[in-house]
């Protein structure tokens, strides 16, 4: 198949205009809203009453499809920082990669990334992880902070932790095809318990509020699939803090590319030295479960 072609004046243009306007705060607000109407419900539920003037009013479904909104908006933070994070190793400009790459092609980058396959991600143009960081994050300039500089290598394997834990996340969240197409998921509490035959104190519990269902097709042959049923729980908080790193990630690249763009030597480094992996380990909800149909 022949590749596409492009036509367009200016590539370093087309890349100046895009990130002078890109708003990397743009999820991180919509997951904001979320989180304030779920803290402070009551004064939702008053507007919602008034203008609706609904006597049948279901908060719970409320805090379950906004609670999953937060679970979803994470995946689709994911997306656009793992695109924008690499885009500057695609042949081309940013913004036109951003429009044009396939879900598949961006799946096989991240799980090339998750294997360590550095220049499949990059193209070839780096082979290990630390430069790939040093580059797209970074675009090589160093912190001026003395504090920051002095465990520069903490902070590029803090980021490298991250991304390797929320792309696996992704790959593994299948829950979010069912979202984007159709809305084909249902939210609601969910309950679950196995045990031998009279002995309960010896089984397995799992419940949670936040919970998803939907459907997983498995191929156990070429063409044939088994049909089934996942449930699948989920931590709101942990979504909220990941959209948060992945935010503060976003601003830097963007500050480092208008730099080095507009041939500046000085550019905002946000440092994540101190992210508390054990914090972030403890938030992790990894309870899942399917039947055949």
């Amino acid at each position: 198949m022949a590749s596409k072609k492009y036509y367009l004046r200016d590539s370093k243009d087309l890349n100046l205009r895009f990130y002078q306007k890109y708003d990397e705060g743009f999820l991180l607000r919509k997951a904001e809203v979320i989180v304030s109407i779920v803290d402070d419900f009551d004064e939702f539920t008053k507007f919602i009453v008034d203008r609706e003037d609904n006597t049948e009013f279901e908060k719970q479904k409320y805090i379950e499809t906004l609670n999953a909104e937060l679970h979803f908006s994470e995946f689709q933070q994911f997306e656009a920082f793992f695109a924008i994070l690499i885009a500057i190793f695609q042949e081309h400009p940013h913004w036109l990669y951003l429009t044009t790459y396939t879900t598949q092609e961006f799946k096989k980058k991240v799980r090339a990334f998750l294997e360590k396959d550095i220049k499949t991600v990059t193209n070839g143009l780096i082979d290990n992880a630390n430069e790939l960081i040093n580059e797209a994050v970074y675009a090589n300039f160093i912190s001026d902070k003395d504090e920051i500089a002095q465990n520069w290598q903490t902070n590029i394997d803090n980021i490298i932790w991250f991304i390797a834990r929320i792309a696996q996340k992704y790959i593994e969240g299948t829950e979010y095809n069912a979202y984007k197409h159709g809305l084909r998921t249902m939210t609601g509490p969910t309950y679950f318990r196995v045990f031998p035959t009279g002995e309960p104190e010896k089984g397995l519990r799992y419940e949670s509020d936040d919970s998803l269902r939907f459907l997983e097709l498995e191929e156990v042959e070429k063409n044939v699939f088994q049909v089934k049923e996942t449930y699948k729980h989920f931590n709101p908080i942990e979504s909220l803090n990941h959209i948060y790193f992945m935010s503060g990630i976003l601003e830097t690249i963007k500050s480092v590319r208008l730099a080095r763009l507009n041939g500046e030597t000085k550019a905002r480094l946000n440092s994540f030295v101190q992210l508390n992996k054990e914090n972030l380990n403890k938030m992790r909800v990894v309870t899942k479960w399917s039947f055949t149909l």
